[in-house]
């Protein structure tokens, strides 16, 4: 068969550009091996587990690492590449891997580059046009950067109606019969609507000082008297003296933990040079911090003198069908590996 078309040359000076260091996933994956081998690691005794973005494009890299280590990937991850499975993943992962063998862990935040150079998308398959790449990543950087221009609230309902045109709606929608007061029943239901998750003492405590005037039922005018006072806040203590939690979404509940976790990386995105280039960074720098508690917590699962590699980066998605298919890339930016105590045993983060 004739050789396949060299890759666009745009997509690769964009990758060495934006991503120094970034290698093609064949190359990597030859590396990681030579690397772990002298641990005593070999293809039939290391379960890979991953923590990669729900889309299909990073299913790649799993099917890349599959047919390196000769076993399938047990997933911990979810949008964005976050490891939601967390130490519980971590340590049913932990019971599967091979008698006397060990586990390769490999997490990583994606990014598109399409034919064009361009970064924060990529052609997709049976699609014209390409799209969004990581959408769940540029969704949340919006949310941030809203929050860091003051556009929304961080806590609370979403801002576009006043505060207190938001209260009312909500109030009318739980007064059954419409007389200007609820009861508990109804109150409850309106902290629901409101995103305000309170325990049953805290809720008794709430509905006691919304009752200003004892009747045993609240007024529209107690409730927004309240609301005003209380949320949306910038800081969930100025809540009252309940400490309101806000619930999380469970139709959206990942979604809403990738937007948290990228808050504090707000500034620094808005300074960026290229947003799109700093995002899969920002991301990374977060989920370091959290896989480096799950392998802490969830090491002593590993039986025997199993040993945790642990690979940190970015992966690059590229055009993967037509004449522009070209391998995907992938940027190591952390790699240590750890005994079954969590101690480090190896460390490369110079780049593996």
């Amino acid at each position: 068969p004739p050789p396949p078309p060299p890759p666009p040359a745009d997509t690769i000076a964009s990758i060495e550009k934006s991503f120094p260091g970034a290698v093609p996933n064949s190359t990597l994956l030859s590396t990681v091996k030579s690397k772990l081998g002298p641990h005593g690691y070999s293809a039939d005794n290391t379960l890979v587990a991953t923590s990669l973005c729900a889309d299909e494009v990073n299913r790649t890299l799993e099917k890349d690492l599959a047919d390196t280590f000769d076993m399938p990937n047990f997933n911990m991850g979810g949008l964005a590449g976050f490891p939601f499975g967390g130490v519980t993943a971590f340590g049913a992962m932990a019971s599967h891997i091979p008698d006397g063998g060990h586990t390769l862990v490999v997490y990583a935040p994606h990014v598109g580059v399409d034919s064009t150079g361009a970064v924060g998308t990529v052609e997709r398959v049976g699609r014209a046009k390409g799209g969004a790449c990581c959408g769940s990543a540029i969704a949340a950087s919006a949310y941030v950067s809203n929050i860091h221009s003051g556009a929304a609230a961080k806590y609370g309902p979403p801002l576009g109606d006043t505060n207190e045109a938001i209260c009312r709606k909500f109030f009318h929608s739980v007064d059954g019969n419409q007389d200007g007061s609820i009861d508990k029943s109804e109150c409850s239901a309106l902290l629901a609507k409101l995103n305000i998750s309170l325990s049953a003492a805290e809720f008794e405590t709430l509905y006691s000082e919304l009752d200003t005037s004892g009747d045993g039922s609240i007024s529209e005018s107690e409730f927004s008297t309240w609301y005003a006072r209380n949320l949306p806040s910038n800081n969930p203590q100025d809540a009252g003296a309940h400490q309101a939690k806000l619930t999380v979404d469970p139709t959206d509940a990942q979604q809403s933990f990738v937007g948290t976790m990228l808050l504090p990386h707000a500034a620094r995105l808005e300074a960026a040079e290229d947003k799109m280039v700093e995002l899969p960074f920002a991301l990374f720098d977060a989920q370091k911090g959290l896989m480096d508690h799950i392998v802490s917590a969830g090491a002593a699962n590993v039986a025997g003198k199993g040993k945790i590699a642990v690979l940190g980066g970015i992966q690059i998605n590229t055009p993967n069908e037509g004449d522009d298919a070209m391998e995907d890339y992938f940027l190591p930016l952390s790699m240590e590996v750890f005994d079954h105590r969590g101690n480090v045993i190896f460390d490369d983060n110079d780049h593996p």
